[in-house]
């Protein structure tokens, strides 16, 4: 197996913001407090105020790990009695709940977030670093977390009936079809039986989908230590009730983060990831997730017939807090007052929204974690990468866009030269000087003599791209191969970790691929990530 890495801006797939944070663009500068390197992280360690009750913490974490039937492993264990002590900060992460961890980079953020965790432990002996993975469980788009893809199929959860409200809430009993649609797919082999145990325990014998993630990630996890935290609990919103009360009366979210994206247009950043509303709460009940809207002196909950004055919505957020469900904009707040942490991982997009946050959290005198971009990876199996090896491309040559690929492989492999640039650089000559003799014959006849140029260059390029086309039907078995494989390590020409699931591969390796992750990446290397099989990883168990 053989590990190297690409620079993100040679990629192609992240946006100049995200390549420019990574360069520290002078641009960005203020809007985050550290960057993701020794001297960031120990200037955020020793700036760090808490002031959340972390026995509250710790008691929260550990009942909801009651609640979903999770068996915490030792170090799970030790990492929670951690919390209580002042000299412990956590390294966090976040995710929608999809089913079966969804796409790749679900498992990518938690192992950026575990290797984070035990960098900072070496660098900071006298301290502890615990990793946690927050879980978006109040989010309500159920589109965004009821599939997967595996083996070129897309498996849905289809309930018979719509669901609404918040996608935690949501019973897994309704996924029993799905499970059984997935265990033939799985297999017969060891490893398929003992992922098949572990997803329907996950799945069917848990009560929300909350719980049935939670089991899912501490099964992978647990020997990690990794906490995973449901920020939908009661404890845990009367801390965002100051919040609450700003943003929805006073639009105090409205004003910072609008502050900030006029910032960023100063600096010539114009594509902005998120815009804040007025007030940036939802109401939130069993089934129902609904923006909050001031009409006139009334609070109105959209889609439904609740209607508050500011006086009844006042008492509900002080009698209720668990009611109101933060957005995007609030949700990075509210889990900063919560957590002791010093780092949050995310993807390109992600990072993206959290740098028009900084005035906001200013405003609420809560510390601006240091933002690290998750490891991303393409993982090269053994027939892709012998495939490669046969084709004469490199990994980074992938990256480019598909014609543009094959172009090259059919330059670097033609048995004639077939970019015709320097014959027409030697015809651009040959007719500078015929317009320079027409010229002085008759100045009327040197827009003749362009003209004349022009449909010469026309007919060169007209030729060069017969013989293009002549070279490439050559390669015609070779050219389809680059295809199919272009398609399989980039589906829909997008990034693998955005498209494939952890499933094959865990079928291969077994948990023996969850520590070749663990061991390959490196969270503060801040470029792509490429593993290629050369060895199979079975052998190495």
């Amino acid at each position: 197996m053989n590990t190297t890495k690409i620079d993100y801006a040679q990629t192609g797939y992240f946006s100049g913001l995200i390549t420019s944070y990574l360069k520290k663009g002078e641009q960005l500068q203020n809007f985050y407090s550290f960057f993701p390197d020794k001297e960031g992280f120990e200037k955020a360690i020793n700036n760090r105020k808490y002031s959340f009750d972390r026995n509250l913490l710790a008691d929260v974490i550990t009942q909801q790990n009651v609640s979903a039937g999770a068996s915490p492993s030792d170090k799970v264990l030790k990492n929670i009695e951690l919390l209580r002590k002042t000299n412990t900060f956590t390294v966090a992460t976040g995710h929608q709940l999809c089913i079966f961890t969804g796409p790749l980079y679900f498992i990518y953020k938690i192992i950026t977030t575990i290797n984070l965790a035990a960098e900072l432990k070496l660098q900071h002996p006298e301290k502890d670093f615990v990793p946690v993975f927050w879980m978006a469980s109040e989010d309500h788009d159920f589109e965004e977390v009821n599939h997967i893809h595996l083996f070129h199929k897309k498996l849905s959860w289809n309930p018979e009936h719509a669901v609404k409200g918040p996608v935690g809430k949501y019973s897994p009993s309704r996924l029993s079809g799905l499970l059984e649609e997935l265990k033939p797919i799985l297999g017969e082999g060891e490893n398929a039986q003992k992922l098949f145990e572990v997803l329907n325990n996950a799945y069917s014998k848990t009560n929300t989908l909350s719980d049935a993630t939670r089991f899912l990630a501490n099964e992978l996890f647990k020997d990690y230590g990794l906490l995973c935290l449901d920020g939908d609990s009661p404890e845990l919103k009367e801390a965002l009730m100051p919040v609450m009360m700003e943003d929805i009366f006073h639009q105090s979210s409205f004003t910072a983060v609008n502050k900030s994206i006029e910032e960023l247009h100063q600096q010539g950043i114009q594509k902005i990831q998120v815009s804040p509303r007025e007030i940036n709460f939802f109401y939130m009940k069993p089934g129902l997730r609904e923006r909050i809207e001031q009409q006139g002196e009334k609070f109105v909950v959209l889609n439904t017939g609740l209607v508050f004055s500011k006086a009844e919505l006042e008492q509900e957020i002080q009698e209720h807090p668990e009611h109101f469900s933060p957005n995007v904009v609030l949700r990075p707040l509210y889990q900063e007052m919560i957590l002791p942490n010093i780092a949050y991982i995310g993807g390109g997009g992600e990072l993206a929204y959290w740098l028009e946050l900084k005035n906001l959290f200013n405003h609420h005198e809560i510390d601006f974690p240091v933002l690290l971009l998750r490891n991303s990876l393409l993982w090269i199996d053994t027939v892709s990468a012998e495939k490669m090896q046969k084709l004469g491309i490199s990994a980074a040559d992938l990256f480019q866009e598909t014609e543009a690929l094959i172009k090259d492989f059919v330059a670097r492999n033609a048995e004639q030269e077939i970019n015709l640039e320097e014959q027409m650089e030697k015809l651009k000559e040959v007719y500078h000087e015929i317009s320079e003799v027409a010229f002085k014959v008759d100045p009327t006849l040197k827009p003749t003599v362009e003209a004349d140029l022009q449909k010469a260059l026309q007919s060169l390029k007209h030729l060069e791209h017969k013989i293009s086309k002549a070279e490439k039907n050559k390669h015609e078995t070779a050219i389809n191969q680059l295809r199919k494989l272009k398609e399989k390590l980039f589906p829909g020409n997008g990034l693998q970790e955005r498209f494939e699931n952890f499933i094959p591969y865990y079928l291969k390796y077994g948990p023996r691929y969850i520590e070749v992750l663990k061991e390959e990446l490196r969270p503060l290397n801040l470029e792509f990530n490429i593993i290629s099989e050369k060895v199979k990883l079975a052998e190495q168990v």
